[in-house]
């Protein structure tokens, strides 16, 4: 029975004192909401743990990371959970805020909180409240601000003081948003009013230099470290920013997104933007992550995730997807993305817009992902079993590669996680790596379907003239996008003969049998298949070498459709098969849709 998995919980550093042996204090990591990690986080989805949170919603809640692991998020019942990093609830905790209330257009939240070098957790409840929490769960101080709302995230500043904003909701065009800073030892510092703020979404940050940032609807505030108002930057009436100011370090600007679309870059010594880029084409409400030489990365809430420069706004690559883009994405040291959507998605991109991997495995995936020491990614999800926080592994050993294992002698036993299956036939599928390197055939009567993403146990060895897993265990975790398409000249179906993995007669080159693949050709012949319930095969001529059926020319396709003469656009998984003494590609199609006229 074909299913989707929830795993039971069984199983960089930052500038300033406050919190430099963490290695993601607080949303975004630390107060310049940059959210680049120091290590690169998991190259495929490869889940450690699924930690229950209990029955409530994560909504827009995030990890932070404390520097044993241990992971604090918040749920909808006003609970702060503090998960250690074998999966399983500390002692001590949850922590209870006793504050849920309904916030404007959502339903209830508590927001991510931050963690001190001292191990005390600060946390904001939905009553615009301030609690510092100890490491062992326990309740130290309340702070009651002039808000009675929050939507944000508190910062430490590098001197140990917290740095958080709310606000009071009178109508959605009028409110007040307050901004404070208070000490560690609960005592208020300094704070100050920004009238006509109704809706304060964009967590305070800072710059190196200490000056404090905010947004309250179209404006966007600084304040000295003193609390001394500074300049204040309009955005236009129909142009609001609820996204969080981020400081590039690369051109000292603070960058933000805005409800009209565009990317904007204001710089810290003056009230007007360097530049205001219309890159994102559709609403957003998201931070922007940003890398330590000049990379950025921003979402649209219609679906769309970009890559840009800071130094000018280019957009140098774009992705559109289903579903919501709601929660800012976070970066790793290799500056891939990572974020997850409304329709429970998390989506990784790579510095060059590619598909790096995407798991769809729960009903909302609006947490911002934190990054622990090695890499791995933690995320909050809504499910329909209640609210999870999922640990994915960062580590990239060979053997959890097809790549890899392919390598290795048949009779070897191989665990591949995190995998697409990308085509599903009678007693067999194939899954290959996110980045189009390898792929393989799997040799098993598990039902699944073409787009599930699996964890995959079983021996090497042959089937047919293939390399093949020997399956003895099939796992569903979730389902996921499609890897991204390798276009290929129809000669280098098949490839050459590596090691075991066998290749086509006469072929060179790369062996990409088990690889999804693209062809671009013309239909020179076509036949009934010789393999039922396939309808139709036929040969599709790109002017290349490639063995094929005896006396003729062309890549054998196995597809639904084919219209002679006509030239199409085929994507299909590399497959082999014996004619005669001949070991040819074949081009397996999954549907109408792989073939395009």
């Amino acid at each position: 029975m074909k299913f989707i998995v929830y795993l039971s919980a069984c199983l960089v550093a930052s500038q300033g004192v406050a919190y430099a042996a963490h290695p993601w204090p607080m949303w975004h990591r630390d107060v310049q909401r940059g959210g680049q990690a120091q290590a690169r986080g998991p190259q495929f989805p490869d889940i450690v743990w699924s930690a229950d949170l209990g029955a409530s919603k994560i909504n827009y809640a995030s990890p932070v990371i404390d520097e044993d692991g241990r992971a604090y998020i918040g749920t909808s019942d006003g609970k702060l959970h503090c998960i250690q990093a074998d999966g399983t609830s500390a002692p001590g905790w949850p922590y209870d805020t006793g504050a849920v209330a309904l916030e404007f257009d959502r339903t209830p939240s508590t927001p991510a909180p931050a963690v001190a070098t001292d191990g005390s957790v600060y946390i904001l409840d939905a009553l615009g409240r301030l609690h510092e929490v100890s490491s062992n769960g326990t309740f130290q101080w309340r702070f009651d601000t002039l808000g009675v709302s929050a939507d944000t995230y508190p910062g430490i500043l590098p001197n140990g003081d917290i740095l958080i904003t709310t606000y009071q909701f009178l109508s959605p065009t009028d409110g007040t948003g307050f901004t404070y800073v208070i000490h560690p030892n609960g005592t208020e510092y300094w704070h100050q009013t920004a009238l006509h703020a109704p809706h304060v979404l964009g967590s305070p940050s800072a710059d190196p230099a200490g000056n404090i940032y905010t947004t309250g609807f179209a404006q966007l505030f600084k304040y000295g470290p003193d609390g001394t108002p500074g300049w204040i930057y309009n955005n236009g009436s129909s142009s609001h920013m609820y996204s969080s100011p981020a400081y590039d370090p690369t051109t000292g600007r603070l960058i933000l997104t805005d409800i009209a679309g565009s990317v904007v870059a204001v710089p810290t010594t003056t009230n007007a933007y360097d530049w205001k880029s219309f890159i994102l084409q559709s609403p957003a409400q998201t931070g922007v992550a940003l890398s330590s030489d000049g990379y950025g990365v921003g979402n649209a809430y219609g679906s769309k995730a970009i890559g840009f420069r800071t130094s000018d706004g280019v957009r140098l690559w774009k992705r559109t997807f289903p579903g919501t883009a709601r929660a800012t994405p976070s970066m790793d040291s290799a500056k891939t993305a990572y974020f997850g959507v409304s329709d429970g998605t998390i989506r990784a991109f790579t510095r060059v817009g590619q598909l790096a991997w995407s798991l769809d495995m729960a009903t909302d995936a609006s947490s911002t992902a934190a990054f622990d020491t090695n890499g791995d990614m933690l995320i909050g999800l809504d499910t329909p079993d209640g609210a999870r926080l999922v640990r994915f592994s960062a580590a990239n050993e060979l053997i959890k590669t097809v790549a890899g294992a392919r390598t290795l002698p048949d009779s070897t036993a191989v665990t591949l996680p995190g995998k697409p299956v990308t085509y599903a036939g009678s007693g067999f599928f194939y899954i290959q790596d996110w980045d189009g390197i390898a792929g393989i055939r799997v040799v098993s009567n598990e039902p699944v379907d073409v787009g599930d993403v699996v964890n995959v146990s079983g021996t090497l060895g042959q089937s047919g003239q293939e390399r093949a897993v020997l399956s003895t265990s099939v796992l569903v975790v979730g389902t996921g996008d499609s890897p991204d398409v390798r276009v290929m000249l129809a000669s280098a179906a098949g490839g050459g003969t590596v090691g075991a993995n066998n290749g086509a007669s006469g072929g060179v080159g790369l062996n990409t049998v088990g690889l999804l693949i693209r062809v671009v050709g013309k239909v020179v012949s076509t036949s009934l298949a010789a393999i039922p319930p396939t309808p139709m095969e036929f040969l599709l001529d790109d002017g290349s070498p490639v063995a094929s059926m005896p006396g003729q020319q062309g890549l054998l396709v196995s597809g639904p459709h084919a219209d002679l003469g006509e030239h199409a656009i085929v994507t299909g998984v590399v497959s082999l098969r014996q004619v005669g003494s001949q070991v040819i590609p074949v081009l397996l199609v999954r549907s109408i849709e792989d073939y395009d006229e």
